[in-house]
């Protein structure tokens, strides 16, 4: 990990492929049918700290986001809406 790395390397990193291929990984369920990023969202906020998690949860989880940017990433509420969509 480089911790000292230009704005325009982060950039170009966040607009790489891989870093696309593993953001969409997050909306890909596990072997239990659960959302990664719900996975993940939880491993941040315990069960005793937060019973229910919240869009807010998600939000602070998913802190960048990639609408906007120059590769189709899509926002998270596109990606998810979109597979809603396909599960109906």
């Amino acid at each position: 990990m480089e911790l000292t790395a230009s704005v325009a390397k982060i950039i170009w990193w966040k607009e790489s492929l891989q870093v696309n291929k593993y953001y969409h990984a997050l909306f890909e369920q596990n072997n239990k049918e659960i959302f990664w990023v719900s996975t993940i969202t939880r491993s941040v906020f315990s069960t005793v700290v937060v019973l229910t998690l919240t869009n807010y949860h998600y939000v602070f989880t998913l802190a960048v986001d990639f609408e906007n940017r120059s590769l189709s990433y899509g926002s998270a509420k596109t990606i998810m809406t979109n597979k809603l969509a396909s599960h109906s």
